[in-house]
């Protein structure tokens, strides 16, 4: 025992001169500076959880500890190998007398040996100080509260422990007790001594690269993914049908592979009353119905039985649970002898098809191809499995062999249904039915096509034909019909659609919009205004501080939703009142693309090429747009205002693939910018200015200014305004007949002999025509209240910054746009 105490009492105490010691009574750890470490019952905390595994050394836990304080200063490891107590005595490995004088030799070889002694223990040090600073680059999540008890454990584990297990309670104990440390330990050992003693705890830690991963996991590394092979996935019933519609070869069957699919009811498989446990007694309860009460119930008077009822105490019998309903393998016949080459080969393999994919429970499906043998199974489950089952024939009459074999190695038994697919010709062919007579009970489904396109379906009941069905179906429509195909086919003929793409305008912004907006016909994201104006043109606008540009010049009628993201117009989807969806899609604020739905057509901007859709199955009763892809949804034939009143996206049309996928499940696409506050935008779009546009005449004034009716363009200030101003004497000239661009805006013109023309636009703009010139030579914007703004053929803009948005260096002032080119225009009209 006195042994024990003598060893803690080494173990709790420092070191003469060391980098810790304690203070305040011995209730503190303190670096030799002052800085606090931990206190004593924080300390004896952390032994006791550390105590099952052994102590490492004190000075190993007290570093670990300071390194993870969140403000401690990494110089203060330097105390491991440079105490600011430390004199010339040799910094702990000098000799035990007084230094020698200065200057004698004895003083330098003393000296010399010191700085060895120094750089030794510097480079011990190294490597531990290293990792200390490895410790404090840790999350603090890993270095703090219970997670840095945690790796005092995860570093312990590494090393063998200085006090046995046995020996840590005792050592707790006495420390908890407060009888140690009595005095403080003057240790026999070197500094160069204690940092051996600290590397062995820490030298195991050195190598670990990813200290955090070892700290959470106790993995220096994470183990490699082990490679295992993966199959691809089994395509679903929508998937397949794809694939097979994408290729032109496939594509009719696959639309008469769909029609099987809703014609064929297949009855669900039942098993005999013998089979089904629905006697068995399993329990009692106090629940149940009333035919299920016990007899010993019914033996009670009226009042009893009724007050047991009432209180749930009566027992009644529970019957078994009968069992999962079981589910049969699918086994799939098909003739393909002779008779069944050509069409009733394709018509049979699309009906094999119909039963595969009619597949509510899931069951396994194996296909036979039926001749002299048989071959498979073919599981039917992807597009290369269904062309090589198509590839194959046989050339013999019939396929009676071909049934004998497989059921010669294929037993019929409970667990399986058996489908035989035949054609008509083949069961009038009297060897063949009498042999297959003889083999009715082994299969429990009939199958006959025709080449007429009937599919006659039965079911064997004890060897005898049961008709389920018949069907009739246009395989020539289906199979050999002007379906589009899913492959995108380009073609330059024209759309019948209305719009064209954006219409220039002078290349300036467009003026104030004169009509009223409708709040269903904006969008408005705070910064970006799209609005389709009742003559049924788009505008959109950049910012209030810029006109509008014209992005579409006519857009159907109907009820409009608007895509904006990141202040780009994205999408305009129309819904017509004729219920059809058309969908104008825009890159940089310019129309891209113009999707039919309707007509399942694509048409791109500008070089106005056009690309068929797939076929749908069903009318497009809802659209919308997310990450450059549209969804839409198809109505259901039971119900076709399902989808549209509850807007369910059912499919996927990608744009850039021009594939149209069902949805794993449905969705909500939310019709965004609509019922906005109109007070924002009527603030944008009306920017304080008016529009003179109701003009009959124009005429120039001997200064060069030009004059409409009341209005006369001049320069004031530096700047052109359009002012009102008298006729007086100035001979005018009165614009000809208007030609109407639609019902709100109109075009009107004034010839000159020479052939010089000027043009009204009653959006805003005056244009000035050089003789046989097809570009205006200066166009010039007609507001009153704010100075105009004009642009030149040579590509010069003057005047109103809110019409257009150039570089500086394209920007001249007003008068010199006046004098170079207003003047010398009117000049050269007589």
């Amino acid at each position: 025992m006195t042994d024990l105490v003598a060893k803690a009492n080494q173990y709790f105490s420092s070191r003469a001169k060391d980098f810790w010691h304690w203070a305040d009574h011995y209730q503190v750890i303190e670096w030799s500076d002052g800085k606090t470490i931990c206190y004593r019952n924080e300390l004896i905390e952390i032994l006791k959880e550390l105590q099952p595994d052994g102590l490492a050394p004190l000075e190993a836990i007290l570093l670990v500890l300071s390194a993870c304080k969140p403000e401690w200063e990494m110089t203060n490891f330097r105390y491991l190998y440079d105490h600011p107590h430390l004199t010339h005595k040799g910094r702990g490995i000098g000799s035990s007398h007084y230094p020698p004088p200065i200057d004698t030799p004895e003083y330098f070889d003393d000296l010399a040996r010191i700085e060895e002694g120094y750089n030794k223990i510097s480079e011990q040090a190294k490597p531990i100080i290293d990792f200390l600073k490895r410790i404090q680059t840790l999350p603090l999540e890993l270095r703090s509260g219970h997670a840095r008890t945690h790796l005092l454990k995860r570093i312990s584990s590494q090393c063998r422990a200085l006090v046995p297990s046995s020996d840590a309670s005792f050592f707790i104990k006495e420390l908890e007790s407060g009888r140690i440390p009595r005095d403080r330990f003057i240790a026999s050992s070197s500094r160069e001594d204690q940092l051996v003693s600290l590397d062995r705890v820490f030298v195991g830690l050195y190598s670990i690269d990813d200290l955090a991963l070892y700290i959470r996991t106790g993995l220096e590394h994470l183990p490699e993914p082990t490679h295992l092979p993966i199959s691809d996935p089994v395509p679903s019933q929508d998937e397949l049908l794809i694939q097979l519609n994408k290729d032109q070869q496939t594509a009719g069957l696959a639309r008469l592979t769909k029609r099987l699919i809703a014609a064929l009811n297949i009855p669900p498989h039942t098993q005999g009353a013998s089979d089904q446990p629905l006697g068995g007694l399993s329990d009692l309860s106090n629940r149940g119905d009333f035919d299920r009460l016990l007899i010993s119930e019914l033996a009670n008077d009226d009042d009893t039985l009724s007050a047991r009822l009432v209180n749930n105490e009566a027992l009644y019998l529970r019957r078994e649970t009968p069992p999962d309903p079981q589910v049969q393998e699918r086994i799939i016949l098909v003739d393909v002898s002779l008779r069944l080459w050509g069409i009733p080969r394709v018509f049979a393999v699309s009906a094999a098809l119909g039963v595969a994919l009619n597949n509510v429970h899931h069951a396994s499906i194996a296909a036979y191809a039926l001749g002299q043998k048989a071959f498979g199974p073919n599981a039917l489950s992807n597009k290369a499995e269904v062309l090589a089952f198509l590839e194959k024939i046989d050339p013999v009459l019939h396929c009676a062999e071909g049934l004998k074999h497989h059921f010669g190695q294929h037993p019929k038994s409970a667990s399986k249904a058996v489908f035989f697919i035949t054609s008509e010709d083949a069961i009038l062919d009297k060897n063949f039915s009498q042999q297959l007579s003889e083999l009715a009970t082994e299969f429990d489904y009939l199958l006959v096509v025709s080449r007429t396109g009937t599919l006659l379906f039965y079911k064997m009941v004890n060897g005898h034909r049961s008709l389920l069905s018949t069907s009739v179906f246009d395989l020539k429509e289906l199979l050999f019909g002007t379906i589009p195909s899913a492959l995108p086919a380009e073609r330059d003929e024209e759309l019948n659609l209305k719009t064209a793409p954006w219409t220039p305008h002078y290349k300036l912004f467009l003026p104030t919009y004169p009509g009223k907006l409708i709040r269903e016909e904006v969008a408005y994201d705070g910064t970006v205004l799209v609005a389709v104006l009742p003559c049924k043109r788009v505008w959109f606008w950049h910012s209030a501080q810029k006109g509008a540009i014209e992005i579409l010049n006519n857009i159907e009628d109907g009820g409009y939703t608007f895509y904006l993201v990141e202040n780009e117009l994205k999408c305009i989807i129309v819904r017509t009142k004729e219920h059809k969806f058309i969908v104008y899609l825009f890159e940089e604020n310019k129309l891209s693309a113009v999707v039919d739905l309707h007509a399942k057509l694509i048409k791109y901007y500008p070089r106005q090429n056009v690309v068929n859709l797939p076929e749908m199955d069903g009318q497009v009763v809802a659209c919308g747009y997310e990450a450059r892809n549209l969804f839409i949804g198809l109505n259901h034939p039971a119900n076709p205002n399902y989808y549209y009143l509850h807007k369910n996206i059912t499919h996927v049309l990608e744009l850039s693939t021009h594939t149209i996928s069902p949805l794993p499940e449905k969705r909500f696409i939310p019709r965004e910018h609509s019922l906005l506050n109109l007070h924002p935008i009527k603030k944008m779009v009306h920017c304080g200015y008016s529009v003179l546009r109701n003009i009959k005449e124009i005429g120039f004034t001997a200064e060069g200014y030009i004059q409409l009716d009341q209005h006369r363009i001049i320069l004031n200030d530096g700047k052109l305004w359009l002012m009102k101003s008298p006729k007086d004497n100035i001979p005018m000239r009165r614009f000809q007949p208007e030609a109407r661009l639609d019902i709100q805006f109109y075009t009107r013109s004034y010839t000159w002999p020479n052939g010089s023309k000027i043009t009204l636009d009653s959006r805003g703009f005056l244009q000035l025509f050089r003789s046989e010139s097809p570009a205006a030579d200066f166009t010039i914007t007609l507001i009153i209240g704010q100075p105009l703004a004009a642009f030149s053929r040579s590509g010069a803009y003057t005047g109103n910054p809110y019409f257009y948005d150039v570089s500086a260096e394209k920007i001249t002032s007003p008068s010199h746009f006046y004098k170079t080119v207003i003047v010398e225009f009117i000049k050269k009209l007589d």
